[in-house]
């Protein structure tokens, strides 16, 4: 079961099977093992907060979004919005 790391309370998601696809590719072609992060950087284990907003930033302006109205914030909760 996954909680929410400030409520301490149950959080229900849904992966969809082409995620699930996906993420087991990415597994198998990146070598991760169930000890490991799944995205790692380069130069530490784990992304810092700030690698994943400008991945997020880039993601929105290769897809020709203005940049600056996404983030890691704005979209953590977008599939319950379309769930809903």
């Amino acid at each position: 079961m996954i909680m929410q790391s400030k409520t301490k309370r149950p959080v229900q998601f849904e992966v969809t099977q082409p995620a699930r696809t996906a993420v087991a590719a990415w597994i198998e072609k990146a070598e991760r093992r169930c000890d490991q992060y799944l995205f790692p950087s380069r130069l530490l284990a784990r992304r810092t907060t700030r690698q994943c907003a400008r991945m997020v930033h880039q993601w929105g302006a290769a897809i020709g979004l203005d940049p600056t109205a996404y983030g890691t914030h704005t979209m953590r909760r977008t599939k319950a919005t379309l769930i809903y």
